[in-house]
């Protein structure tokens, strides 16, 4: 008699991991770790970051928890935000766009650089946001 509730156990095991696995291989790709830059098709979710190390320490660029975007030097201070509130992900399209988009897959903020041309979204050694051949940022976040 027990070999049958073992049975439909293995079973919903075998289909819930099934499950896992197909929404592991529909997701985007996430930034590598330590990473100073995202390839197209990349992306940024909350807590996730690109950075790099500049004159004055490092400066990061981070999908917040809370929705906004935001490039912070090492001393704290944020240089830019993306100003959003409803933001998931950030992820470098392979039309030379980097859009934030809310959780149901709206765009809630967008860099206008679709089209630019370029490679990555990357933080550069003088702590700004290029996208493409675009620097989004205004300026730089070395002291």
């Amino acid at each position: 008699m027990t070999s049958k509730p073992k049975g439909k156990l293995m079973r919903t095991l075998m289909v819930g991991a099934a499950v896992l696995a197909s929404l592991t291989l529909t997701t985007s790709a996430h930034a590598a770790a330590g990473s100073d830059h995202l390839n197209a098709g990349e992306a940024l979710y909350p807590g996730q970051s690109i950075s790099n190390e500049t004159a004055s320490g490092l400066t990061t660029l981070t999908m917040q928890d809370n929705g906004d975007l935001v490039l912070q030097a090492s001393d704290g201070r944020v240089c830019w935000h993306s100003n959003t509130t409803t933001g998931f992900y950030a992820i470098y399209q392979s039309d030379d766009n980097f859009v934030v988009y809310d959780q149901g897959n709206h765009p809630v903020w967008a860099s206008g650089t679709q089209g630019d041309g370029g490679d990555t979204t990357n933080v550069n050694m003088y702590g700004q946001v290029w996208v493409g051949e675009d620097e989004i940022t205004g300026g730089y976040c070395v002291q």
